[in-house]
């Protein structure tokens, strides 16, 4: 959901092209794949304990993984939106008006067309099968409290909400706040989260910083409280989380062989689905222990200095990162649609004919995502020089 960073490796390879930015997008992509795979199992499938098969056991595991996936996101962001702010500041080119031009536009470009997009398809839903949102009964009674309800939905009990202060309410990123998450698309909780923290985060280095005068840091000093009052305790919860990606900037690369990065991604693999399993007793002590794994685990990763050879694998990896921010977005809705026309009385049960089903419904959801990243994601850089060209024209003299 972030951009890359272009800071240059010991190597004077630049970030974006050095092997350490293709894992990090491979981490990216396939975190938001996992999100799709979570969301797309619990529409389509029974639960783990309400099949005979024990040897599912690990497809359950992986396919439970999309909470996991957004701690993976959060430290990704805070490495790669934060490492911005710390290059912007040290470099003494920090504008609150570039930073804020590109971080709105990075989101609004796909949220407003995945709000609209999310109506259209709740509503089209509740047109064609009389059910609320398009669902049947059966997944309604299981989806919200599992899978797409955030935490604000948890607390209250509230059913889902298209309406238009809802609408306004996600569009500023006040779901989980103020409102619900809109219609069906109950993964935008974490985009509220990742908004502030982009807030959060400047006002507490500027508030910091020794080289700006007392009255302006405690200004920030004071930003930073108020907004950490309004958006409450979840949100600040998690922050620790995104902070720990941030750190990474100041920490020296580590010298790491390609064999030790193997063997820790076959251990990093093992804790992400173990924290699936802790987190049923201790959430957020999982959240936290995956949490330090994911930095410890990305240092590693930026011992990859070389150049990316651009070969099959990184062109892919590349490819997934440049719409997963489009994916995680768009996917439920759709999916949501799709469960209520194909979804019965009681979800399906694993077999060869409903997995090979599933499939081709989770490929269509990648299909869609691309195509809206193609009208939106794809563009950002176009739109943000414009934008840039635009608030200076009509703000001439802000910072």
């Amino acid at each position: 959901m972030a951009e890359q960073s272009l800071n240059r490796t010991e190597k004077g390879v630049p970030f974006g092209q050095s092997k350490a930015s293709v894992s990090l997008d491979a981490m990216r992509g396939i975190a938001a794949l996992l999100v799709c795979s979570d969301h797309c199992r619990h529409i389509f499938f029974a639960e783990y304990h309400e099949i005979a098969n024990r040897a599912l056991f690990l497809p359950y595991a992986i396919t439970s993984t999309g909470h996991q996936s957004v701690v993976i996101f959060f430290v990704l962001s805070g490495f790669l939106v934060g490492g911005s702010v710390f290059r912007s500041l040290d470099q003494n080119r920090w504008s609150w008006k570039r930073y804020l031009t590109h971080r709105f536009v990075r989101l609004w470009l796909v949220l407003i067309p995945a709000l609209l997009l999310c109506f259209g398809w709740d509503s089209l839903g509740q047109y064609l099968h009389q059910h609320h949102l398009g669902l049947n009964p059966a997944l309604l009674q299981h989806i919200p409290g599992q899978v797409a309800a955030s935490p604000i939905q948890h607390r209250q009990g509230l059913a889902m909400d298209e309406t238009l202060p809802t609408f306004l309410g996600n569009v500023f990123f006040l779901q989980t706040i103020l409102v619900q998450t809109f219609g069906s698309n109950g993964p935008l909780w974490s985009l509220s989260y990742e908004f502030w923290y982009y807030l959060l985060f400047p006002c507490a280095v500027l508030a910091i910083r020794s080289r700006h005068g007392l009255s302006s840091r405690v200004l920030f000093a004071i930003s930073f409280f108020l907004m950490a009052f309004f958006v409450g305790k979840n949100i600040c919860t998690f922050f620790p989380l995104w902070l720990m990606g941030a750190v990474l900037i100041y920490l020296p690369r580590p010298r790491c062989s390609f064999l030790w990065r193997v063997v820790a991604t076959a251990i990093y693999c093992a804790i992400f689905v173990g924290c699936t399993q802790i987190s049923r007793h201790f959430p957020i002590g999982s959240d936290y222990v995956l949490g330090v794994a994911t930095t410890f685990y990305l240092w590693l990763l930026l011992a990859a200095k070389e150049r990316s050879s651009q070969g099959t694998g990184e062109r892919v990896a590349r490819n997934l990162a440049r719409f997963s921010y489009t994916l995680y977005l768009v996917h439920m809705p759709f999916l949501f649609f799709l469960g209520g026309l194909l979804v019965q009385e009681t979800r399906w049960r694993p077999s060869l004919p409903t997995v090979a089903f599933a499939f081709v419904l989770w490929m269509a959801a990648l299909l869609y995502a691309w195509i809206v990243a193609a009208a939106t994601e794809f563009r950002v850089d176009d739109v943000k020089k414009w934008a840039e060209m635009r608030v200076d024209r009509l703000f001439p003299n802000a910072p």
